[in-house]
């Protein structure tokens, strides 16, 4: 009888759902094809509409729209106006948003094991990030993600490498950072980045990380160069320490019921666009980081960006491996340590 009870209120739980989200201004249940066979999907980020995250996403678009002569076409929705990365890639599973693109951390959240291709230190540089882009790994783990819910990672969408910001200490090994409050998304995965620091993590939506660090709820916090440009932390933060310890990827994801409308030739098309643009990504990360630090010394001349050396990021990239034994045991069932011994083989050959 309990149980019972149970999938009737899980069932009574996700009707509400249901019924909450379409009844949201542009929210509408799973994409429609029209009588011509034309297709319009619904797209959520939570980037700005004019960061180069939202370009990338709009450039793999065009392709879609392009390549399948106008049959599928798009309606993007940036800047969080469908809601935060965590809710929008639930909407997708549920289908009420088409297309979504979110940190790899909230995809982690359905399999842990899709945390690999985000962990501390598993790529010496971008040849070996590229290594593992090129490899099976990707496929592999997104259908893991299939299996357990309504989405379908289609690519992941390479930000760059994640390095910390401190409002008026300078880190450079964990020891620095004892006791400091650092912002990290709500995420597991995410808040290890932060342990791996040597910070304590505290949850922070992303959009709310500039007055946090302003008004001292937290005194760091750690992103790609992009994400601190377009979230203004150089404004309130004096220190950038280039510890470069996550490859963070944005993953672009298809809800499953917008991917059924599709037919085989277009499902090809959409899967082969998005790992292109995922490639092209690659190759405009340094020349973007470059601009990005130009532009922060310009709008902050108090910025310090502090480099460390080879042995203090060894300390850092010591613990990170220590943190991925535990993540080895506890998701030991969705094969964790075995994809992270792919990545690592490949990203560090």
């Amino acid at each position: 009888m309990k149980r019972k009870r149970i999938i009737r209120t899980l069932a009574l739980f996700t009707i509400v759902a249901l019924i909450v989200v379409t009844a949201l201004p542009g929210i509408s249940l799973a994409a429609k094809k029209s009588g011509d066979g034309t297709i319009k999907m619904k797209v959520g980020t939570g980037v700005p509409a004019s960061s180069m995250s939202a370009q990338q996403i709009e450039k793999f678009c065009k392709l879609v729209t392009d390549r399948t002569n106008g049959k599928i076409k798009f309606d993007f929705f940036h800047d969080s106006m469908l809601g935060q990365e965590g809710p929008l890639v639930e909407a997708a599973g549920l289908g009420t948003v088409d297309v979504v693109m979110s940190d790899a951390a909230y995809i982690a959240n359905i399999n842990p094991a899709f945390g690999v291709l985000d962990f501390m230190y598993v790529y010496r540089d971008l040849k070996g990030y590229k290594k593992v882009l090129e490899s099976s790994i990707f496929n592999d783990l997104s259908a893991d993600v299939v299996k357990a819910s309504g989405i379908i990672p289609l690519a992941p969408f390479i930000l760059g490498p994640r390095h910390l910001m401190t409002v008026n200490k300078i880190v450079k090994n964990p020891e620095d950072a004892k006791g400091l409050l650092f912002r990290s998304q709500p995420s597991e995965l995410s808040q290890y980045f932060t342990k791996t620091l040597g910070g304590t993590p505290t949850p922070i939506p992303w959009p709310e990380t500039y007055v946090a660090l302003k008004q001292g709820m937290a005194v760091g916090a750690e992103c790609s160069i992009e994400c601190i440009w377009y979230g203004n932390w150089h404004e309130v933060c004096n220190y950038l320490i280039l510890t470069g310890h996550v490859y963070t990827n944005e993953i672009v994801s298809m809800s499953k019921m917008a991917w059924k409308l599709l037919t085989p030739d277009q499902q090809k098309i959409v899967k082969v666009a998005a790992m292109e643009v995922a490639e092209w990504k690659i190759d405009q990360v340094e020349p973007s980081t470059k601009a990005f630090f130009k532009k922060m010394m310009a709008a902050n001349p108090k910025l310090e960006v502090i480099e460390i050396t080879d042995k203090e990021k060894n300390v850092f990239k010591e613990r990170a491996a220590k943190f991925a034994e535990d993540f080895r045991v506890k998701n030991a069932k969705y094969n964790w340590g075995a994809y992270y011994d792919r990545v690592v083989k490949l990203g560090w050959e």
